[in-house]
């Protein structure tokens, strides 16, 4: 008898549906002119204009989180996980304290199944309290099977950010998930 052991996740075609909001760079758009650029170009279909837009303004030194950020964005809906990591390494190494930046880091290595550097991750300090980054504080809580620190962190998320979406979804996603369905 031979006994073969396999990893499904090897095996699994995994479908990536995520896909660039365009409102989480609004308000740097408004004073970085490389970003309204590749957001106009994202919103015509053009994911290779944005890209070099993004790019040369990359190349010219900046350190506008949004700009690291979005380019990401790009990579994890073109499947390069492994070069979303990196622009995000890039970003924080000229902002290091980025909550956004630190979030979007975080939960690329959850999607990158790097549950232990995006535990890292969120326990770095950061400059501000976003939505970003408590969700992504939530989602590895989540994964790790912390209900309450989950909780904690998504409501932290709303009441940081009550204007942010990201933090009332999350949050109304975790209740689902409890079959908590009148809150949520």
């Amino acid at each position: 008898v031979k006994v073969v052991l396999v990893n499904p996740k090897d095996r699994v075609q995994w479908v990536n549906a995520y896909t660039i909001d365009p409102r989480r760079y609004a308000e740097a758009a408004k004073g970085a002119p490389a970003v309204r650029s590749a957001l106009d170009a994202i919103a015509q279909g053009d994911l290779a204009g944005a890209r070099r837009e993004l790019n040369a303004e990359k190349a010219r030194g900046t350190r506008t989180p949004a700009v690291y950020g979005l380019l990401a964005d790009m990579d994890l809906v073109a499947g390069e996980t492994a070069r979303a990591l990196a622009t995000l390494g890039e970003g924080l190494a000229a902002n290091p304290r980025d909550p956004e930046l630190l979030g979007q880091l975080a939960t690329t290595q959850l999607v990158a199944d790097k549950a232990d550097e995006a535990r890292k991750t969120v326990a770095q300090p950061r400059s501000a309290e976003t939505a970003g980054i408590l969700v992504a504080e939530g989602e590895v809580a989540r994964r790790d099977g912390d209900i309450p620190k989950t909780f904690t962190a998504f409501t932290r998320a709303t009441t940081a950010a009550p204007a942010d979406d990201r933090g009332w979804f999350a949050l109304g996603r975790a209740q689902n998930e409890r079959e908590d369905t009148t809150p949520a």
